[in-house]
Order: structure tokens, then C-alpha cells, then sequence
């Protein structure tokens, strides 16, 4: 049998099974390496701020009852999902529907990997979506705010800090 010495990280191993590259796998959140779309974005509160690691900014969608983003995770990765910080002013409860898709190539999505309905929680919360393993590049994220998850203008429509469990 022959010996695996000299084999580093995923390079070896896609050498080792035809070239074929193998998603990268770390068993942590990442930040998604960058944002390709978005459903809005409200004045300085660009949709970039999703993922800019300061705590205190943020992307603002414009006033519409159905909100969502898609990110490039800048190569293959297995998701199991997604966490999302959450704020809003003190003392008022969120109510949140969400949806995760993912896919190797943009654009296509297939069925979601990872639902929440009617999700509640205060501000500073954090909310954690566990998915289906899916292996991807593409993660699309959708969430609507009503009191019943259904039609309705939008109660929260701000996305703090996004993160992929990976």
C-alpha cells in the first residue's frame, strides 16, 4: 500500500482522487468572502456590511416585507449552516422567518437546506439555522419579520454579522 507522506491539506488529496477538488471542511463559522447580490440596501448601510466583522455596522434593506442576500464563500465548502446576530431597538421582540439555499454554481438554488418559522427573540440575539449538509460555493439567505411569518411589512430588516458553519 503505498504511503501518504508528502500529501498537504486538499491539494494531495485532490491529486490523490483524480483532480477532482474536494470541499474544504474546518468545522467553524466563516464570514463569507464577499456579497454578489441583494434584495435592497438602504443609504451607508450597504449589504457589504453583512460581513465587515464590526459589530456596529450593519445592511439596511429598504421597507419591503420580503428581504434576502447572496454570498460567495470564495471556494467549496460542506455548510451546515448559518448563524445571524440580530439587533433592534431594546425592549422590542423580533419575530423572523428564515431560509437558507446553497448551491455550486450562482444562480442555482434548488430547494432551501434550512428553515426557521416564526423565530422570536430580543436584541443582541443570535439566531442559528442548522441545514442539511450541502456542499457549495453560493449561500442565499432569505428572511421576512411579521408577527405570523406571512405577508406583512417588515418588522426588522437590518443584518448585523452573517456567518457559515462550514
Amino acid at each position: 500500500m503505498g504511503s501518504l507522506s508528502g500529501l498537504s491539506g486538499l491539494s494531495g488529496l485532490s491529486a490523490l482522487f483524480g483532480g477532482v477538488t474536494l470541499p474544504s471542511q474546518i468545522n467553524s463559522y466563516i464570514s463569507p468572502a464577499s456579497v454578489v447580490s441583494y434584495s435592497s440596501q438602504s443609504g451607508s448601510y450597504v449589504a457589504t456590511n453583512s460581513i465587515d466583522g464590526v459589530w456596529g455596522s450593519q445592511w439596511r434593506t429598504l421597507n419591503q416585507p420580503f428581504h434576502w442576500i447572496e454570498y460567495d464563500l470564495g471556494g467549496l465548502y460542506m455548510v451546515h449552516g448559518i448563524r445571524r446576530y440580530i439587533t433592534s431597538t431594546a425592549g422590542i421582540e423580533i419575530h423572523l422567518c428564515a431560509t437558507v439555499y446553497v448551491a455550486q454554481n450562482y444562480g442555482d438554488w434548488g430547494s432551501y437546506v434550512g428553515y426557521v418559522a416564526n423565530w422570536s427573540g430580543a436584541a443582541g440575539a443570535l439566531l442559528v439555522i442548522n441545514t442539511t449538509p450541502k456542499v457549495g460555493r453560493y449561500l442565499r439567505y432569505t428572511f421576512w419579520a411579521t408577527t405570523a411569518c406571512n405577508s406583512g411589512s417588515s418588522a426588522t430588516k437590518n443584518l448585523f454579522e452573517f456567518w457559515v458553519y462550514v
